[in-house]
């Protein structure tokens, strides 16, 4: 069945699993609430806005509305699980600020060193992952 659907089974210990889904399951869930929570603060007018936007744009509110789809205690269950994912959430909020701050002092070299920082990261990831989604674009 999962193979079926497009999915593989991979064996791994229980703590490997564990640590995996803290970003696969927490952090991907709360970037996508925070957008939907930021876009209707902001008031965003999301049919217009997705008038004028790129594909790219379009497939990020679609993983936002996908998310927003799941029933609320789900997610609340998936972000507050495990103390491992409250604390990577908040050091992801902790990098928000510090990138925020960076946009707010105009820090331009700033910027784009922690893009360097990040483009350096994920290197290695970077044409399977731009590929695939390629054929979702």
């Amino acid at each position: 069945m999962i193979e079926k659907d497009g999915g593989n089974l991979i064996a791994c210990e229980p703590q490997e699993h564990d640590k995996i889904m803290v970003a696969i399951q927490a952090i991907r869930n709360f970037t996508a609430l925070s957008l939907g929570i930021f876009s209707s603060q902001e008031k965003i007018d999301l049919p217009r806005n997705l008038n004028f936007s790129s594909p790219t744009f379009r497939l990020e509110i679609g993983l936002v509305s996908r998310s927003l789809t799941q029933f609320a205690s789900m997610i609340a269950d998936i972000l507050l699980a495990t103390s491992e994912r409250q604390q990577a959430i908040e050091r992801l909020s902790a990098t928000y600020s510090e990138l925020a701050q960076l946009v707010v002092r105009g820090d331009r070299d700033a910027l784009i060193h922690k893009f360097q920082i990040a483009c350096n990261y994920f290197a290695g990831e970077i044409a399977m992952t731009v590929e695939e989604s390629h054929h979702v674009l």
